[in-house]
């Protein structure tokens, strides 16, 4: 009850002040785009943030925490100048993070939990120098990180859920090194960070399997949950990431869809506990949930790492990386083999389905699979 009373504070704060921000600055548009080179972008829910190719960076929109960094607490209805000589800029909750080119960090904002990193709990309407060698910077809701040129991954701020990844629950005033390796991070309310292997490693808050790892067990340190990846994006209650082979990944909470592919079975959506993906056209879906479903039976060779689903009297027999499966002894073309991935078997939802002559629809515009047997 504790849990779902935060989270719906925190979510109308957000929409008021939101709705506050937006009025004024829906007049401002045009000007904040036009004649001008832009390099970098960022956007909290209420605030702007954009970086000029001389370097300088500019903000407008709410201001009450000091976000802005423009030394007041005074909304601004068009951009304004903040600092020179940037890199990159990161928009957390209510507090920003800035990259100068000499690798120099800069804080301000919120910092009532400690999430700036200067070592303490005062907010800085201005921006404050908090780390050097910074190479990439992720500002999330109440909890910072950055990557330091030799690759360690440096955490602060609030640590409630272990979003952290010390192994504690304590909050931290000042950066703690985490991780060695590291290529990429993204922050929301838990960390995910990919090390240079392409290993995607989670920790954190894991409402709605956030993590990926399976399970809803928040994590204080880091997890391994998937390999060969390439970027990934953490968002309030849904994770995205994009592998080596271009393959889009999607879990967490799917309230609003925003995971991208649901399947359906007469009507009833189907849980995974591995997420669909579509690769060059085609949905690949976990095998075993699909034909439990389906009311097939299965069995595994992991000699021929091959996979027997019978159903009545159709009989498939599918050998993950083959295009040449067979139904009932009869080989069939298909374009996309199966694969494994985050330990499951996935395999090409349309054939199955058509296999044992069932319907299979895909909408686009809803990224849905409906199966009608």
């Amino acid at each position: 009850m504790k849990i779902t009373l935060t989270k719906t504070i925190v979510a109308l704060a957000m929409l008021l002040f939101s709705f506050i921000a937006w009025m004024p600055l829906c007049n401002s548009r045009a000007e904040a785009h036009a004649g001008e080179t832009w390099i970098a972008i960022d956007a909290s829910s209420i605030s702007s943030f954009a970086i000029r190719s001389d370097g300088s960076l500019w903000a407008w929109g709410g201001n009450w925490d000091g976000q802005l960094g423009d030394g007041t607490t005074i909304t601004r209805h068009s951009r304004i100048r903040v600092l020179d000589d940037v890199v990159a800029v990161s928009a957390g909750g209510v507090h920003t993070m800035a990259i100068k080119s000499d690798g120099s960090l800069w804080a301000w904002g919120n910092n009532w939990t400690s999430q700036l990193g200067d070592g303490t709990a005062e907010g800085k309407l201005s921006p404050v120098k908090v780390m050097e060698d910074v190479v990439a910077v992720s500002a999330g809701s109440v909890h910072t990180m950055a990557i330091k040129s030799d690759g360690s991954l440096w955490a602060w701020g609030a640590n409630w859920a272990g979003q952290l990844g010390d192994g504690t629950t304590v909050a931290r005033r000042l950066p703690v090194r985490i991780m060695e390796d590291v290529t990429a991070v993204s922050v929301a309310m838990h960390t995910m960070a990919i090390k240079s292997d392409g290993s995607l490693w989670a920790w954190g808050n894991n409402w709605h399997g956030l993590l990926g790892d399976v399970t809803e067990i928040f994590r204080q340190s880091p997890t391994r949950v998937m390999e060969n990846v390439a970027e990934v994006a953490s968002a309030a209650w849904h994770t995205l990431a994009i592998s080596a082979d271009g393959s889009l990944f999607a879990w967490g909470d799917n309230t609003y869809r925003q995971l991208g592919i649901i399947v359906r079975l007469n009507g009833r959506p189907v849980e995974f506990d591995v997420p669909p993906k579509l690769e060059s056209g085609r949905v690949l879906v976990p095998l075993r949930a699909i034909f439990e479903e389906m009311g097939a039976s299965i069995e595994w060779d992991s000699a021929r790492q091959a996979v027997t689903a019978t159903k009545d009297d159709t009989v498939i027999v599918l050998a993950i990386g083959s295009t040449s499966p067979t139904v009932n002894g009869r080989i069939v073309t298909i374009d996309v083999p199966g694969t494994i991935e985050g330990g499951r078997t996935l395999v090409p939802l349309r054939f199955i389905a058509e296999s044992f002559d069932v319907n299979v629809h895909w909408d686009s515009g809803t990224r849905s699979v409906s199966i009608a047997s």
